[in-house]
C-alpha cells in the first residue's frame, strides 16, 4: 500500500508539472513618457521662434505706421501753415484797403502781371521763331525706288518750313553707276517756293539699271532766300540689298 502511494503521488506531481505554464519573457516597454517629453519641448522652441517673428513683424509694421503718421502729420503742418501765411496776407491786404493803403493793389497787380508775362513768353518764343523772325528752311527729300524687270525711280521733292520765301532755285540731280557712268539725271528750275507752302513734288528719273549694282545720286542746289544766296552740294550711294531707300538734305540760315 505504502509503495502504490506513493506511485500515486509520484504521477500526481508529474501531471501538475505537466501544466504548470511557462515563464514568458516580457520585453522591455519605450519610455513614452521620455518621448512625449522630448517632442513637448521641440514644440514649445518651435512656438517661441514664432512668437519672436511675430514680434519682429508687428515691431516693423508699427515702425512702418509710426514712419507713416509722421510723414503726414507734417505734410499737414506744411499745408496749414501755407494756409495761416495766405490768410494772414489778405486779412492784411483787407484791412490795408480799408484805411487807404493802395500797396495790396498794386501787390495783386504785380503778381497778376508776372503770370501774364509767363505766359506770353512760353507762347510768344516759339511763335516768333515759327512765324515771325526771317529764317530759312529748306528741305530736300530724295526716295530711290527698285521695281520689277530693273525699273529704277527717283523721286524728289522741296518743303520750305522758313518764314521767307525761296527764290530762283536750281536742282540737279545725276545717277552714276558702279564705273562713274550717268545712267540718269535731271534739271530742275523752280521759281518761288512760299512759305508754309505744301511740298513742292518733282518729276521723277527713271533708268533702266541692274538692281544688283549701286549707284550714286550727285545733287547740287542753289537757291535765293532772305537776301542770301545759298549754294550745296551732296552725294549719297544707294546699298544693297535695299530696294527703297531715302536721303534727305535741309538748308538753314538767318
Amino acid at each position: 500500500m505504502a509503495r502504490d502511494m506513493g506511485d500515486v503521488d509520484i504521477e500526481e506531481t508529474t501531471e501538475a508539472n505537466a501544466f504548470t505554464p511557462k515563464e514568458r519573457t516580457v520585453k522591455p516597454t519605450p519610455d513614452v513618457t521620455a518621448k512625449n517629453g522630448k517632442d513637448a519641448s521641440v514644440g514649445g522652441e518651435k512656438q517661441a521662434v514664432a512668437r519672436k517673428e511675430n514680434l519682429v513683424g508687428d515691431e516693423e509694421a508699427r515702425t512702418k505706421n509710426e514712419v507713416r503718421e509722421a510723414v503726414a502729420r507734417k505734410d499737414n503742418e506744411v499745408v496749414e501753415a501755407e494756409e495761416e501765411e495766405v490768410s494772414y496776407y489778405e486779412v492784411r491786404d483787407v484791412e490795408a484797403e480799408e484805411f487807404g493803403d493802395t500797396a495790396p493793389v498794386k501787390r495783386r497787380r504785380g503778381r497778376l502781371m508776372g503770370a501774364v508775362l509767363i505766359v506770353l513768353v512760353v507762347v510768344l518764343i516759339p511763335l516768333l521763331y515759327f512765324v515771325v523772325i526771317p529764317r530759312t528752311d529748306l528741305t530736300l527729300k530724295v526716295y530711290y525706288n527698285e521695281s520689277m524687270l530693273n525699273q529704277i525711280n527717283v523721286d524728289s521733292e522741296l518743303r520750305n518750313g522758313g518764314t521767307v520765301a525761296v527764290d530762283g532755285l536750281v536742282l540737279e540731280i545725276s545717277v552714276v553707276n558702279s564705273t562713274d557712268q550717268q545712267v540718269g539725271g535731271q534739271n530742275y528750275t523752280v521759281t518761288s517756293i512760299g512759305p508754309f507752302s505744301p511740298p513742292e513734288k518733282l518729276q521723277a528719273i527713271s533708268f533702266r539699271g541692274d538692281q544688283y549694282e549701286g549707284y550714286t545720286i550727285i545733287i547740287d542746289l542753289t537757291f535765293r532766300a532772305g537776301g542770301r544766296s545759298f549754294s550745296e552740294h551732296w552725294s549719297h550711294e544707294t546699298k544693297e540689298p535695299w530696294m527703297n531707300q531715302d536721303f534727305t538734305e535741309t538748308v538753314s540760315g538767318f
